[in-house]
Order: structure tokens, then sequence, then C-alpha cells
């Protein structure tokens, strides 16, 4: 039993490093003056090299929440995760659940004071 699973984690911590090999981190960093440069196609390119290789890293360790957050928050980058798109859409999301609770608890019925529309 112990052979089988000491096989199993050296086959899952390979193809772990496989998939991590296969991504290649971005060349360099660009200013937002040299992304606005980029023609279309090139950035959408860029764009998908860059977002290929933050799904491998984010995917290659089991990341507790509390890191990560304190990791973007310490980069300045935690803030601006909350004007992307999916970023909104989450908050909102969480905002509309909670205007909902409160009027049902508050006043047993829903007003609909919350939009139901996201970007």
């Amino acid at each position: 039993m112990a052979l089988r699973r000491e096989a199993y984690s050296k086959e899952k911590a390979s193809a772990l490093q496989a998939r991590i090999n296969n991504i290649a981190p971005p060349t360099r960093d660009r200013t937002p003056e040299e992304w606005a440069a980029l023609n279309a196609e090139a950035r959408r390119q860029a764009q998908v090299r860059e977002r290929k290789y933050l799904e491998g890293f984010w995917c290659s360790h089991s990341w507790r929440p509390e890191d990560v957050a304190a990791s973007l928050d310490a980069a300045g980058m935690l803030e601006k995760l909350f004007d992307t798109k999916p970023g909104f859409n989450i908050y909102f999301d969480r905002v509309q659940q909670l205007m909902t609770k409160l009027e049902k608890e508050h006043f047993g019925e829903e007003f609909g004071l919350v939009q139901t529309q996201k970007i």
C-alpha cells in the first residue's frame, strides 16, 4: 500500500513539474505605455501568454486564500483587482445577497433595491 502511495505521489509531482516547465514566464514587464503601444493582436497574444503562465502558477500549489490576499495587498494589487470585471461581479453579487437577506429578515419581503445587472 505504501509503495502505491509513493508511486502515485511521484507521478503527481512529475506531472506537476512537467506542467510548470511547459509554461514560460513573461519575457519582461511592460509599462502601461508599452501595453498601449502594442497593436491589438500583439496585445492579445501577450495577454494570453501571461494569463496562461499565471493560471499554471496558481494551479501549481494549493495556496491559502489569506496568503494570496496578503501578497496581492503587499504588491498593491488587491484594490485594483476589484476594478476588473470578475472582481466587480463577485463583489456586486455579495452585496446583492446581503441586501436581499437584510430585506427579508427585517422587513419580511424583498424590495428589489439592488439591480440585478452586472457589467
